[in-house]
């Protein structure tokens, strides 16, 4: 399709994700069906791991579904963790959780209103390689 009107072009863009989209959030969506990660590429495994953790289902976290990713993919791809904004994933499996990511490096917490008594602080404490992103926590 072909139009006078770049506008209109971005707009029809914007609408429609591709197919890659789709397939990474399909896949995000049923994580639980996923029976292994292995052989998959890292690319891909980081993408659906983030898409994962930013949804919003707190019923779709679980921590079987988090090893499958750790097992997979070890230090490749867990060097980062993004829990931005993911306060109830933190306060849900917060030690469960951060103990499969033995190679995290970096650890985004912000906005997530933690206070300075959560219990996240004392095992990021005691974390060896961890850096941390800490805003307005």
């Amino acid at each position: 399709m072909t139009t006078s009107n770049p506008n209109c072009v971005k707009k029809i863009e914007n609408q429609c994700p591709s197919l890659i989209e789709l397939c990474l959030d399909y896949i995000a969506a049923n994580v639980r069906y996923v029976e292994s990660f292995r052989g998959f590429p890292e690319l891909m495994g980081e993408e659906i791991l983030n898409r994962w953790l930013a949804s919003t289902s707190k019923e779709s976290k679980k921590l079987n579904q988090i090893q499958k990713f750790c097992e997979a993919y070890g230090s490749l791809i867990l060097k980062y963790l993004n829990l931005r904004n993911c306060r109830d994933f933190i306060d849900t499996y917060t030690i469960d959780v951060l103990g499969h990511f033995e190679f995290i490096e970096r650890l985004d917490i912000s906005h997530c209103k933690l206070g300075d008594d959560h219990d996240i602080l004392t095992y990021i404490s005691q974390l060896k390689r961890i850096i941390t992103d800490m805003e307005d926590v």
